[in-house]
């Protein structure tokens, strides 16, 4: 029999357990009523019979919201319950909603928009990864295997949408978290509004069916295929229009041109928008700006609030000004609303932003200058004469309203007229004030591009673009001196000046006054004239020592020391060595510097490294290796040494110490400082400078030991010393290929008397092209000199005990120097003690004045070096036993008097005042024993 046909009887039969079986599949509830003793067909039972189960019809778009919004609730469940490897499949199971739901219409061929729920989801998602990557906190295995993935896979996938996140991130509610505002309040209460008339519809439709069904028996069965259940349909319908709502405002529909594929339809906003607004200033008083300017900055801050529009109605209302008095107040809210224009994505603010910003700053002090003296800005002066929790508003009530714009409750105050209000904004001279700082805007521009220039690529073709900008920049700095500069001096020509407003005026011309210091001092006068010379102006209207100057007496104490390290910079820069070093020691900054903050130490050190370069480059090869032995000395600050070292002390690039792990915090705060790459100084030709300079000092004073015979030496390079002795171990040395490899390749040379090869060797070194061809030129020409000087030197105390005279034409000839010179140099060996012989006049020679040691003086020597053997073992048990705090306390107290051309201060570094005494002791023992 047929099961269509069946009925209750049949049902009860052998075929029950088979019966409920069909039924648990297919959903389907077992009836048990009888009508008149035969049980009715399951397929003809009506609503009344299983009201509990109620079949509802969805398309296929709200089924896959639906998944979306089940998806975005276990996402916020996962992340309040830490589980990372849950959250990381519901990420997974997101995208793959989403690729359903982003598939293109086949009706009008375009792809839907990316639903704002999902946007706000993996907002959501990436805020919660960053932030647990940022703590650190304790997770399992499993957890913490699967944060590590969400950290590669979120940032990944964002960027695909980075448009539709930026344009939420930008109304300040981004998150899951932040789903409900003010917005949605307005949205429910028109869906309340189109439920109530669905409620209508439905109840008209319940009563029409239930009758249906009473006349027509089992004819209501066909209804629950028919009609979707009351609360689920209104509840489906919102979430629709709710969607639309959201997705009509992502889409700017004037934007699109998509009208030929609507045939002709236009899409139709319900969202009143405020760019549409616009002014007419032959309709506009002064007073209806005002007032309307007061809207919208009421509206600034708020969440919701769209800065863009904010910028285009400021603009707009600026036409509407009626007094240079209200123009220069609109440009300064107009640069203040492009300031909070800058995306939320975006480390700095744009180019084109920027550029305007700028242009809206020049009217301003253009406009200040055109109407000077009668108006100028709010100072100091003014501040200390108000109130400042409070504001006045001159509306004839007497309400006093604080800055957030609330009415004080209890503060009524007799009412003020118009006349009274416009009295506070006049000083007692008549000057209309206008409350606004451009100094500090200017400072703003500075650091925005700044920061552009330190986060844009140095090779790309938009790092050179922005470099044009510092041109605009520098102008607008010399308007905004002048300007405060010409106040000053009408409030100091006055009778009575007042004091504190004379300051104000002078400290704030200071400040632009460093600032444009630190744009000039890394670059040489001439570049710095071409580039005043881009800017209309042949010359510069202030060179760098009158800004300095200006700084020195009006600037704060972190100024004032900036552009004075810049100033020794600058100095250095244009080889004025002596100036450099004098005003470094009486700057006396290098006794504070340790306590000083970051960017004032990076300074310091960028000014040390070009005092050393600047000695390098003028034939200075001690005061070089002096200024630049701490930086480039691989035990220094504890760190490793070579590039990596220099880069992060000339704040030139971040690197990762072996061992030592940076937080966040630290990362983002060396990057915050890094200096860009125009101004940066060349690594290789420091590297250069101080083994060059430290050949030409540390290879004569190894001769010299050697000849003296001396146990022990202080060494005026440890790290050439390093570098050296890994370089002689090699038995078949190849060709150099980096820096260090040059400059031991010419050490070698040297040791022989080879002047040529050494400077050969040394110009070899591809970072002489940092160099400009003049300087390069006039810095090897002093090189070879030096190299000649010191291989004679070298040459002659390593040969001395091989030959009883020299002459001095044939060490001229082999060397390269004149008679003279070959004269002065010897008999400054003389005189020093250096090398022991004299001049024979009548030859032309300098004769060898050595005895050999005797067999006593031999055995003296020898048993000097074993003495102080002795002494350095005793000295390391002492140190096991006592701790090494007896060797310690020595050390500092025999700290500094070691010889100072043995090293100074950086030479005498590890050793112990103990070592000293012994050392001079043993010295003594061998100078008797040859003087016996």
């Amino acid at each position: 029999m047929s099961r269509f046909f069946r009925n209750e009887d049949d049902f009860d039969s052998s075929t029950e357990s088979e019966s409920s079986s069909s039924e648990e599949d297919t959903g389907l509830a077992k009836a048990r009523t009888t009508v008149g003793g035969v049980g009715k067909s399951r397929f003809m039972l009506s609503d009344s019979d299983d009201e509990d189960e109620k079949r509802v019809s969805k398309s296929e778009k709200d089924r896959r919201h639906d998944v979306l919004v089940a998806t975005t609730n276990n996402i916020k469940s996962h992340i309040k319950n830490m589980d990372v490897s849950k959250l990381q499949e519901d990420f997974d199971q997101l995208n793959e909603v989403l690729k359903k739901i982003m598939k293109t219409d086949m009706v009008s061929g375009r792809k839907p928009p990316v639903p704002e729920l999902y946007v706000r989801a993996v907002i959501t998602i990436e805020d919660f990864v960053s932030e647990t990557v940022k703590n650190k906190p304790k997770l399992s295995k499993t957890n913490a295997k699967s944060l590590n993935r969400m950290n590669l896979k979120v940032p990944k996938n964002n960027r695909l949408y980075k448009k539709e996140i930026d344009q939420l991130r930008a109304t300040g509610a981004p998150s899951l978290y932040d789903m409900r505002d003010s917005d949605d309040s307005d949205e429910e209460d028109e869906l309340q509004k189109e439920d109530v008339t669905d409620s209508e519809y439905d109840s008209d439709t319940d009563s029409t069916t239930s009758s249906d069904s009473d006349a027509g028996g089992g004819g209501g069965a066909f209804r629950r295929w028919l009609k979707k259940d009351k609360d689920e349909t209104k509840t489906a319908a919102s979430k629709i229009r709710k969607e639309k709502k959201v997705a009509s405002k992502e889409i700017d529909a004037g934007a699109e041109a998509d009208d030929e594929d609507d045939e002709g339809f236009i899409t139709v906003s319900h969202s009143k928008s405020v760019a549409g607004e616009i002014f007419k200033p032959e309709e506009m008083s002064e007073e209806a700006v005002d007032k309307k300017m007061m809207e919208i900055l009421q509206a600034r801050g708020r969440k919701g609030t769209n800065r863009m529009e904010q910028i285009s109605l400021i603009e707009s209302l600026v036409l509407c000004a009626k007094s240079p008095r209200q123009h220069i107040e609109l440009m300064l809210h107009l640069i203040s609303a492009k300031f909070d224009g800058i995306p939320v994505a975006k480390l700095f603010m744009p180019a084109d932003l920027w550029r305007s910003a700028v242009n809206d700053a020049r009217k301003v002090i253009s406009l200040a200058r055109e109407q000077f003296p009668g108006i100028r800005f709010s100072d100091e002066a003014d501040v200390r004469g108000e109130d400042p929790s409070i504001i006045l508003k001159g509306t004839g009530t007497g309400e006093i309203v604080d800055p957030t714009g609330e009415t004080l409750v209890g503060t009524a105050v007799p009412a003020v007229a118009e006349e009274q209000v416009k009295k506070t904004e006049i000083d007692a001279e008549g000057q209309i004030i206008v409350r606004g700082d451009v100094v500090s805007n200017f400072e703003r521009f500075d650091d925005e591009l700044f920061r552009a220039w330190q986060h844009t690529d140095a090779y790309a073709p938009e790092y050179v673009e922005r470099l044009k900008d510092e041109v605009v920049l520098l102008d607008l700095a010399s308007e905004v001196q002048s300007y405060f500069e010409n106040a000053a001096e009408r409030e100091e020509s006055k009778k009575t000046p007042d004091d504190v407003r004379l300051n104000a005026l002078r400290s704030r011309a200071a400040r632009v006054a460093a600032r444009r210091v630190m744009h000039m001092y890394y670059k040489t006068e001439e570049l710095n004239n071409r580039v005043e010379e881009l800017s209309g102006r042949k010359n510069s209207d202030r060179s760098m020592t009158e800004l300095a100057v200006l700084v020195y007496r009006y600037g704060d104490d972190h100024a004032k020391s900036m552009v004075m390290l810049a100033h020794i910079y600058n100095h250095a820069l244009e080889n004025r060595f002596y100036a450099a070093r004098d005003m470094l020691l009486m700057s006396h900054l290098q006794e504070t510097i340790p306590d000083s903050d970051i960017p004032l130490q990076v300074m310091f050190n960028r000014a040390m490294t070009q005092l050393g370069l600047c000695a390098f480059r003028t034939g200075k090869p001690w005061e070089a290796h002096a200024c630049l032995q701490e930086l480039c000395s691989p035990s220094y600050g504890g760190g490793g040494g070579g590039l990596s070292r220099m880069k992060e002390l000339l704040a030139q690039g971040i690197t990762q110490q072996r061992g030592y792990e940076k937080t966040p915090e630290q990362e983002k705060a060396e990057a915050r400082r890094q200096i860009p790459y125009h101004m940066h100084i060349n690594l290789d030709f420091i590297e250069t400078a101080h083994l060059t300079s430290a050949m030409l000092l540390e290879v004569p004073a190894m001769a010299l030991s050697k000849a003296r015979g001396d146990v022990r030496r202080w060494a005026v390079s440890k790290s050439f010393q390093y570098f050296l002795r890994n370089s002689m171990k090699q038995a078949f040395p190849g060709p150099p290929e980096n820096t260090r490899d040059y400059v031991m390749a010419a050490t070698r040379c040297l040791m022989r008397g080879d002047w040529n090869g050494a400077y050969n060797y040394i110009c070899g070194i591809r970072s002489w092209k940092a160099l400009t061809a003049t300087t390069r030129a006039e810095t090897q020409e002093k090189l070879k000199e030096l190299l000649k000087v010191e291989a004679l030197r070298t040459f002659s105390l390593s040969y001395s005990s091989y030959f009883d005279s020299m002459s001095t034409s044939q060490l001229s000839e082999l060397f390269g120097l004149t008679p003279a010179r070959v004269h002065s140099v010897l008999s400054k060996m003389i005189i020093n003690m250096e090398m022991r012989a004299s001049w024979d006049q009548p030859t032309a020679s300098i004769v060898m004045r050595r005895t050999e040691p005797s067999r006593l003086q031999s055995l003296a020597l020898q048993l000097a070096s074993k003495v102080a053997n002795m002494t350095e073992n005793n000295e390391k048990l002492m140190d096991a036993k006592n701790g090494g705090i007896e060797r310690n306390d020595r050390k500092d107290d025999e700290r500094g008097k070691s010889d100072w051309k043995q090293g100074g201060r950086g030479g005498k570094r590890g050793k112990s005042g103990f070592n000293s005494m012994r050392q001079r002791d043993g010295h003594d023992v061998a100078a008797k024993a040859r003087a016996y």
